[in-house]
């Protein structure tokens, strides 16, 4: 056998069952086509094989991120990032892209805002851009909060009666909206901005494609087409740029519950090596930060505990169709409470369908305990516990919960409890 391109001297990891690793790899027509010593791989070299010299670097397999928004992270990219040090610094980047902007109409759109960061120790609210007369609108870092200036408000028609389920209209002492639109009332503010075009859309996943490609991710799983944009203009999108060449990551999309069984009738037939429809995305409850991810006790310095989206009926009756037809299932559950309600349907349903072989799956799964992950391995349950918000958010997440709450924000617990088998499980 001969290759294209020989990588040698290197240190390249197989994270396989015995964790080999070898000094070159050979790559023929794309893939990887052996594996071994320099002298073994480099006798498959031919006169117009290229030889990289790796000079001992060490080589991993490519990574795969399992829940990540493809198109809003490319929207991100091209907008002011607003993960700063205080809202001051915010307000000043707003200011400047305002001035840059061609008319007063024009939107100023930003991203990642995040309060625990800021020196003023609080949100922004509209009075921080009181000054700004072009329309304001920057969501928080989790998605699922935003804020935007007055104008903005009065775009969306949003006044001192204006109410909506599943979210919140953030207000003062005297119930003016202070501009912070929490869950379902964010889609306000996003029924009147600017319509994405295909060709913006397009634009947006390729920065989002050589970002994620740089930081060595080849694959992706997409956690709701319909969260952000129309999903059918978003999986032709996807189909344009991978038939254009112009994606270089694999693409696992899940589709919100909404759209879901339209969407299936029309695309389930259409799968390649770099698209494929997986999951029905469902949301069980909202986040720890913004006090709504569902507890079995309550926030810190309060008697709240959060807020279930569903009745166990009501959240029954979302999946039936999935389970009917053995598509697999994915439901965002941060809280205790929220993971329990959603273990205890998806038990009721394995009950109903027992021939079912399609994995569920839970996104987040962070406030756990040794009962839920025996009962998140018996049921065969995937769990995408997203490592990276202890980093950026777990100084946020202690802010609000009691210590005894926050014991099993679980990482490791997912090796010993889920992944070794039940002969060497502990309880610690």
């Amino acid at each position: 056998m001969t290759a294209d391109i020989i990588y040698y001297n290197g240190e390249i990891h197989t994270f396989d069952h015995d964790e080999k690793i070898f000094e070159a790899i050979a790559i023929k027509n794309g893939k990887i086509s052996a594996l071994g010593s320099n002298k073994l791989i480099q006798s498959q070299q031919e006169s117009n094989t290229r030889l990289v010299n790796l000079k001992n670097q060490t080589v991993l397999p490519g990574f795969i991120d399992a829940h990540l928004h493809i198109f809003p992270l490319g929207v991100s990219l091209s907008h002011v990032n607003c993960q700063m040090d205080s809202i001051e610094q915010v307000v000043k980047a707003v200011e400047k892209e305002a001035a840059n902007c061609k008319n007063e109409d024009e939107w100023v759109i930003g991203w990642g805002f995040d309060e625990s960061n800021y020196k003023e120790n609080r949100k922004p609210t509209k009075w921080d851009f009181a000054h700004i007369n072009n329309p304001v609108y920057i969501t928080r870092y989790c998605l699922h909060e935003a804020v935007c200036n007055e104008r903005v408000l009065k775009k969306a028609g949003i006044t001192t009666s204006t109410m909506i389920d599943n979210g919140m209209i953030e207000r003062n002492e005297h119930g003016e909206a202070t501009g912070l639109l929490i869950e379902s009332a964010m889609t306000f503010a996003e029924a009147i901005l600017p319509v994405n075009t295909e060709e913006s859309m397009k634009s947006a996943v390729k920065l989002a494609n050589d970002y994620i490609v740089s930081r060595g991710i080849t694959s992706i799983h997409d956690a709701g087409l319909g969260f952000f944009e129309d999903p059918y203009k978003e999986f032709k999108v996807l189909g344009d740029v991978i038939r254009n060449r112009e994606l270089n990551v694999r693409m696992y999309v899940m589709v919100l519950a909404e759209y879901y069984k339209a969407f299936m009738k029309k695309y389930s037939s259409v799968a390649s090596e770099k698209l494929k429809i997986g999951a029905m995305k469902l949301f069980a409850d909202g986040t720890l930060s913004g006090r709504n991810a569902a507890l079995s006790v309550p926030y810190k310095g309060s008697d709240e505990q959060g807020l279930l989206v569903y009745t166990h009926a009501k959240l029954q009756e979302q999946m039936e169709f999935v389970f009917e037809t053995n598509y697999p299932v994915a439901v965002h559950a941060i809280g205790d409470a929220a993971i329990a309600q959603v273990l205890d349907v998806y038990e009721t349903l394995n009950n109903l369908y027992p021939e079912r072989t399609a994995r569920n799956r839970i996104e987040h799964t962070t406030i756990t305990n040794n009962v839920l992950l025996k009962r998140m391995k018996r049921l065969g349950v995937t769990a995408i516990p997203q490592p990276e918000f202890l980093y950026s958010a777990g100084d946020k997440h202690m802010n609000v919960i009691e210590k005894e709450t926050g014991k099993y924000i679980a990482l490791k617990s997912f090796l010993i409890m889920i992944c070794i088998p039940p002969a060497v499980q502990t309880d610690q």
